[in-house]
């Protein structure tokens, strides 16, 4: 299980992060959960960098030392990397609402939109193909279809809809789209699952339980409240409700 953080502007408000720091800073997560010896030298060794160069990035989060960096990830870890919001309700996020604000704005302005989901989560595609179509938005469902085969060489945005988060085909999906430039959101029940590591944006939707019901033989809300999450995602983005 490899941790992620999403909100460093959050914990390190002065940061003057480079773009790289951000895999050491989840390596040093993952050590932490782990229970891994902090000491600057072994995780220094286990990102194959000087101990120098984590003094460095110490000093671009804008801590006053190494002890203070340390504190501020375990504390967001028990926090917890995701958030919740009423304005994407029924879930937790990995970005903040303007962020997510932006990026279905920009996704449904371009019109270039995918949509993936087997088994039950294919009513889901059908009934957001069918949303869209009334704002004049004409996604793509891939059920069955190669991106490589339909693409016309520039990026789109696959939504992509999978309760246990880990279905082979979507996961080829996921790939196929980012191999033109796409971005991808997945919408899941599972956290820290393939789908929720390889999307750019991930929600984990409500599904009333604590375990795990794959075969969805019990009661289970995930299905439900993703259309009801994307109904809010469509009303606020696309009839700008704030």
């Amino acid at each position: 299980m490899h941790a992620k953080i999403y909100y460093l502007n959050k914990y390190f408000p002065n940061n003057h992060f480079l773009k790289e720091d951000k895999e050491i800073i989840e390596t040093i997560l993952n050590m932490i959960r782990n229970n891994d010896d902090l000491d600057i030298r072994k995780v220094a060794e286990k990102n194959y960098i000087s101990a120098s160069s984590i003094t460095r990035l110490v000093k671009r989060s804008a801590c006053s030392n190494y002890k203070e960096f340390i504190f501020q990830l375990k504390t967001s870890l028990e926090r917890g990397s995701a958030e919740s919001s009423d304005s994407y309700p029924y879930s937790i996020f990995n970005a903040d609402v303007t962020e997510l604000d932006s990026f279905f704005q920009a996704a449904f302005e371009s019109g270039k939109i995918y949509l993936y989901g087997e088994g039950f989560c294919q009513f889901i595609v059908d009934y957001l193909y069918r949303k869209l179509l009334l704002q004049k938005i004409f996604p793509i469902d891939l059920n069955g279809v190669e991106i490589s085969h339909i693409s016309d060489r520039t990026p789109y945005t696959l939504l992509i809809f999978s309760h246990s988060g880990e279905n082979k085909n979507g996961l080829q999906k996921i790939r196929e789209c980012k191999e033109f430039g796409g971005q991808v959101v997945a919408f899941t029940a599972t956290e820290n699952s393939s789908y929720t590591k390889a999307a750019d944006l991930s929600f984990i939707v409500q599904n009333g339980h604590s375990h795990r019901d794959f075969e969805n033989s019990h009661l289970n809300l995930f299905f439900g409240n993703s259309i009801n999450l994307l109904e809010h995602i469509i009303d606020r983005t696309l009839n700008k409700t704030d």
